[in-house]
């Protein structure tokens, strides 16, 4: 008897001991699974903010791209004078003072722009091109003799035209109408010279004291429309746009004083500095070829 309870407290021993022995197995294999299962969940977690953020930093950056629009349309690159010989500027007093700046330099000696011409003249718009050649008519001289835009670009045959126009039509013409007629002189001198490479530039601000309250008289806000759409027009028609405008604002928006030449009057005129901009402007911007 004394024999038999032995065995039996002997197997009652083996089998606790079996039982305790499983029994820690099975709870550190549960705990090594939780903590993988944890540490698989929190890499997992890691990895989708750093694929987020990612992400994020790629949005902020393509907008701040699209934000960040360029001053041309098209392919540029810095180019040196030889680039504008076949080059002709057109436009209004503005672009005269440009044509007296460039001359006066030739006469010291500087090569500057190449053998560039131009077709200036004051008060000249897209729409008075238009008109037939008066002795009221304002359109520029070639070879002495008053002539149409398209007719001095038949005997010019440029390669390239560059155009500054707008000041005098935005206030009389509007915006749309601007453009229509803008559309209608350029195609006539594309008929003249065809193959030639148009580049419009954006009309340039007027000094903000200078501005008037007189309806329809020529103001900020209206140059700042204009160019909107010569510049959507200019894309539709496979144009070359430049716009040159912001080089000489100030923080209003309006001409910067120190680029105004006629502060006192018109307030759309050009200094000497201002015509510095401009020029290293167009060195700069040159069209890859």
């Amino acid at each position: 008897m004394k024999r038999g309870l032995i065995i039996v407290c002997a197997c009652l021993l083996i089998v606790s001991s079996f039982f305790s022995g499983c029994g820690t197995s099975d709870t550190q294999s549960t705990t090594e699974e939780v903590t993988q299962a944890t540490e698989e969940q929190t890499t997992e977690a890691t990895s989708e903010e750093v694929t987020e953020t990612q992400e994020e930093t790629t949005e902020e950056a393509e907008e701040a791209s699209a934000s960040e629009e360029s001053p041309v349309t098209y392919e540029y690159t810095q180019v040196d004078d030889s680039y504008f010989n076949d080059a002709v500027f057109i436009g209004d007093s503005i672009s005269y003072g440009f044509e007296l700046y460039v001359t006066e330099k030739r006469a010291n000696g500087e090569t500057v722009l190449g053998e560039a011409k131009f077709l200036t003249s004051g008060s000249l718009s897209y729409g008075n091109s238009l008109w037939d050649v008066s002795d009221e008519s304002v359109h520029p001289t070639y070879n002495g003799v008053k002539m149409k835009l398209e007719d001095a670009i038949a005997q010019i045959k440029p390669g390239k035209i560059y155009i500054l126009l707008g000041t005098n039509d935005v206030a009389l013409y509007g915006v749309e109408q601007t453009i229509a007629n803008a559309d209608t002189e350029i195609s006539r001198m594309l008929e003249a010279s065809p193959g030639a490479e148009i580049f419009i530039m954006s009309t340039t601000p007027k000094y903000s004291p200078a501005e008037s309250d007189v309806d329809g008289a020529l103001n900020n806000a209206d140059i700042d429309a204009l160019n909107v759409a010569m510049r959507q027009f200019a894309v539709e028609k496979g144009y070359n746009f430049m716009n040159i405008a912001p080089l000489f604002k100030d923080e209003t928006g309006g001409l910067a004083a120190d680029y105004c030449s006629d502060k006192e009057g018109m307030g759309i005129h050009f200094t000497s500095a201002a015509y510095d901009i401009w020029l290293n402007f167009l060195y700069s911007y040159g069209k890859q070829q």
